[in-house]
């Protein structure tokens, strides 16, 4: 049988780097930690890059996530790691203000894998008018970050 073409490939030292998240979460959750990282870096990642990320993640038995929670912690680290070579540093070692931007969506995208379905519901179980005025808060920020996001985007014509 051969390897179905929607499966990403990884190379084989790439997927020793990613063993301690299949032992912990199987096959597929490791794949999809390596296509996290691929996409939060903008580029395919060095074995040693992905080792880093994979060692500062939590094992299974400290505390258990779900893949949607890895993926985001995944991106966080990954977008907070420094990529060595890729840009220059700027004056006073400040970030930059596309860095900014790139660690800000980083972590809208968390957050919005946190707004996951099943964590609303149980939110709504243990307290249904607190969630309400919580949602009412995060779609109150939301409105306010696309009407930014939209406003700062250059018109195409």
């Amino acid at each position: 049988m051969s390897a179905r073409a929607d499966i990403p490939s990884i190379g084989k030292k790439a997927a020793g780097a990613l063993n301690p998240i299949t032992k912990d979460y199987g096959a597929e959750t490791s794949v999809a930690v390596h296509e996290t990282i691929k996409d939060a870096t903008g580029k395919t990642v060095t074995v040693k890059a992905i080792t880093g990320i994979v060692q500062q993640l939590p094992r299974k038995e400290e505390r258990e996530l779900t893949q949607g929670e890895l993926t985001a912690l995944v991106r966080e680290v990954a977008a907070n790691t420094p990529r060595n070579g890729q840009e220059k540093p700027n004056a006073g070692g400040q970030p930059s203000a596309l860095d900014a931007l790139r660690s800000a969506v980083t972590q809208l995208e968390a957050a919005h894998r946190a707004l996951a379905p099943a964590n609303i519901k149980k939110a709504l179980e243990q307290d249904a008018d607190e969630t309400a005025k919580v949602l009412a808060s995060a779609k109150s920020t939301a409105d306010k970050a696309a009407a930014r996001a939209g406003a700062s985007l250059p018109r195409s014509t």
